[in-house]
This record gives C-alpha cells, sequence and structure tokens, in this order.
C-alpha cells in the first residue's frame, strides 16, 4: 500500500473551522468523510469540477445525516472542500453558506415529498 496524496486531498486556504492555516488540527469526523467522499468523486469522474463535486457531497450529507444542522455542514465544508483553495474570505464564506441552505432546503424538500408517498 502506498502513502500517495492527491494533490487536491486538502483545501490550501486559511480558511478552515478546524484551525489556522496548515498546520491546523486534524478534521472532525466530519470534515474527514467529507475529504474520504471528494476523493472517491475524484477518482470515479475525473472531469467533475469542484462546485458540483461539492453539492453532491453536502446534499448527501444532509440527507444522509438526518439531524445535521448547517453549522455542522459548514464546518465539514470548509474542512474538506478543494473548491475553497480559490476565491477571497467573502467569496468562500457566501459559497458556503449559499451551498448548506440550497443542500438543506432540498433534502427537507424530499423528505416532505417522501412523507406524502
Amino acid at each position: 500500500m502506498t502513502n500517495e496524496r492527491e494533490p487536491h486531498d486538502q483545501p490550501t486556504t486559511g480558511i478552515t473551522a478546524g484551525g489556522d492555516g496548515p498546520h491546523a488540527s486534524r478534521p472532525s469526523p466530519l470534515g474527514a468523510l467529507y475529504r474520504k467522499e471528494a476523493r472517491r468523486l475524484r477518482r470515479r469522474y475525473p472531469g467533475l469540477d469542484d462546485d458540483r463535486r461539492d453539492w453532491i457531497i453536502t446534499l448527501s450529507f444532509a440527507r444522509a445525516f438526518l439531524d445535521i444542522d448547517a453549522d455542522e455542514l459548514e464546518h465539514a465544508i470548509r474542512e474538506g472542500s478543494t473548491r475553497l483553495a480559490r476565491g477571497t474570505a467573502g467569496d468562500l464564506e457566501v459559497y458556503v453558506s449559499r451551498l448548506v441552505q440550497a443542500a438543506l432546503a432540498t433534502a427537507h424538500h424530499s423528505d416532505m415529498l417522501q412523507e406524502r408517498l
């Protein structure tokens, strides 16, 4: 087994909820799962852009972890998203917030539809 890392395994921005800069502490369990899912999607769909990958992961977390709140989800994105390597701090905060709100709303709407069936 090799210990190779893909170049996008970890976000390169200092804007992470897990700490400051490149010497931040280990990611939370949810942040680590986010990174793992991102690696899996990169391998399976090499042409998938970062925004789409973030959407797929965030929505799947919102659906799988029914009691997850927005802060927990935002924390995981900040720790695991490779998209955060681009943009300015303000742009990134808006990106993370909108992504989470859309995923939670979509997951909630899907749950409501399932209950009606």
